[in-house]
């Protein structure tokens, strides 16, 4: 195992966090692009499902 304190590996550790930091700030983005995209489906499926209402309104005898 890599003692990540040793004064040869600081750089590698330093490097190593920014990876992982780099990493999560990527998941961060992905999940916020989920959330918006779930948001939107719901919203579409919202609009979809008063249409749908509309439409059988219409075809109901006044």
């Amino acid at each position: 195992m890599i003692n990540l304190f040793d004064s040869g590996n600081i750089h590698d550790a330093e490097s190593f966090l920014d990876q992982i930091n780099s990493a999560e700030m990527k998941m961060n983005d992905i999940n916020r692009n989920l959330i918006e995209n779930n948001t939107q489906n719901s919203e579409i499926n919202v609009l979809n499902e008063f249409q749908e209402i509309n439409y059988i309104k219409e075809k109901i005898p006044q």
